[in-house]
Order: structure tokens, then C-alpha cells, then sequence
């Protein structure tokens, strides 16, 4: 007779609802990642993962994802927060990007939340996440009087 541990059991196999959308756009180049990336390449399967927290993504790589027509990535829906930091510290209050620049990204990253959001996902809790990132939003439009014309 066998007796199996939890210890012997594999870990569960992620769902589909645990990653969220990022758009490629809005990781910088040669910044190290406090988030892993993911990949999805079978619509029916959970993204894989392309790339661990710590490493940088490199100006090839965003090469070679435009060359597939790749625009979208996924992060664990555990690490919105860091992803959501990650666009405050790299991005928002970078004064090397330009306001437009700034905006852009942050519409790229609102726009694949709600994508999400409207899908087979869990509405309620991206929405929420949204709605983190609007805040992100208006943080970024006190930081910046380029993104308020922008607006107006």
C-alpha cells in the first residue's frame, strides 16, 4: 500500500484567471522586473512563463515580440501591485519620459485591464484593478502638468 504526502503532489496548475494582461509598451528596456512575465501562446491554456523577476527585458527582446505581432503579456494577478509600483517608479515619475509618452503608457495599461475585464475573467476584481490604475492615473496628473493639457 502507498501512501502519498501533500508534499508528493504537484502544486496546481495556474488557471487562465490568475494572470492579468500588460501591454508589452509598457515595460522599459533594460529595467529590472520585481515581476515575472508570462506568454500566452494557446488561447485555450494558461500563459508560461517568458521571463523571471529580476531580469530585464533587452531591446531585442521587444524585437523579436513585435516580430511574432506579440503586444500583450501577463503577470500573476498576485503581482498587480508590484507590476502597478513598477509603472509609478519607472515611468510616472521618470522625468526622462515625456508627458505624452507617460500618458500613453498608462492608457496601454488601463486598456488591457479592461479588456480582461469584459472577457471570461472575473469582472468585479479587475475592474478593481482598474480602478487602482485610474488612481495611478490621476497620482501621475498631479506629478505632471504636461499630462493635465493632455487632458484638457
Amino acid at each position: 500500500m502507498s501512501t502519498t504526502t501533500v508534499s508528493d503532489r504537484a502544486p496546481p496548475k495556474p488557471d487562465r484567471s490568475d494572470f492579468l494582461p500588460i501591454g508589452v509598451d509598457t515595460i522599459t528596456a533594460s529595467t529590472e522586473l520585481t515581476f515575472d512575465l508570462y506568454l500566452r501562446v494557446d488561447p485555450a491554456a494558461p500563459p508560461i512563463l517568458y521571463r523571471e523577476r529580476q531580469l530585464a527585458l533587452e531591446p531585442n527582446d521587444f524585437t523579436r515580440l513585435s516580430e511574432q505581432g506579440t503586444t500583450t503579456l501577463y503577470i500573476r494577478v498576485a503581482d498587480h501591485t508590484a507590476y502597478r509600483d513598477y509603472l509609478i517608479d519607472t515611468v510616472l515619475r521618470n522625468k526622462d519620459v515625456p508627458a505624452p509618452r507617460r500618458f500613453q503608457i498608462l492608457k496601454i495599461a488601463n486598456r488591457a485591464v479592461f479588456q480582461s475585464a469584459f472577457g471570461n475573467r472575473n469582472p468585479a476584481k479587475l475592474v478593481g484593478f482598474a480602478s487602482e490604475y485610474a488612481d495611478v492615473f490621476w497620482f501621475s496628473a498631479t506629478l505632471s502638468l504636461g499630462v493635465l493639457e493632455l487632458a484638457s
